[in-house]
This record gives C-alpha cells, structure tokens and sequence, in this order.
C-alpha cells in the first residue's frame, strides 16, 4: 500500500491587500464559500484584487474561536446567516435588531484575531502613536 505524503501549501511572495473591516473580510469569505460551493474555483491569489489569505483561513478561525468558546452560538449564527445572505443584519428592522447586536460583538471579537494574522487593518484606536521627534524623548 503506497504511503501518502502531505506537502505543505505553497505560499506566495505576494502577501495581498489587507481588509478595512472584519466585516468586509467575513462577507467576502461567506461569499467566497457560497460560490465555490456553487462550483467555481476561488483562489485569493487568483482575484483582481490579492487578499492576505484564502477564505478557508477566515472560515477556520471562526470555527476555532466558537469551538474555544470565544464565541457563542447567538454570534456564530448571526455571523453565519447573515454572511449567506452577503449584508449585515439591519438595526432598523425590529426582527434584525436583535442579530443586529450579535453580528457587532462576533466581528469585535474576530477584530483581534484577524488584526494580528495582518488579515484586517488595525484600528486608528488600536495603533501605536510613536513620536515624531526621537531627539525631545532621549534622557
């Protein structure tokens, strides 16, 4: 019986261009999955526009949250529906309001994650403010 062999994934020098939101990153992996269930083949080195990872990346790190217990179930099914519907859920609607609340709290709570994997861009809030003039800060 022949042995298999497992060869890593081959990665790439070009790294892709970063999401501005985790929202703009998990619609873009939802909607990735529902194509490529619908028979095409994706590939974030293959789009117009290169990605710093494949949505299976993003996919993966949400399961590996919810199964940590990062996230909950009401979050990993807003994330979820509302991702195969490709729109967030509406806070005007009064059915929505309520997922409206737990899509917010699951993408903060991938915010990091994807932050430190360089798949989102961090925050202004969350960057470091370095002074400009090294020379006033010596002692």
């Amino acid at each position: 019986m022949a042995r298999k062999r497992y060869f890593p994934r081959p990665t790439h020098a070009v790294f892709g261009t970063a999401f501005d939101t985790p929202e703009e990153a998990w619609l873009w992996a939802a909607r990735s999955v529902r194509i490529a269930a619908e028979g095409a083949q994706t590939a974030a080195d293959r789009a117009v526009v290169q990605r710093p990872c494949e949505p299976r990346d993003l996919i993966a790190l949400v399961c590996r949250l919810r199964r940590q217990r990062v996230l909950n179930g009401y979050e990993m099914h807003a994330l979820c529906a509302f991702g195969a519907m490709d729109r967030p859920p509406d806070p005007r609607d009064p059915e929505e309001a309520r997922h409206d609340r737990f899509w917010q709290s699951g993408l903060d709570r991938l915010t990091g994650p994807l932050v430190r994997k360089g798949i989102v861009l961090p925050r202004r809030s969350e960057m470091r403010e370095f002074p400009l003039d090294l020379k006033k800060n010596k002692r």
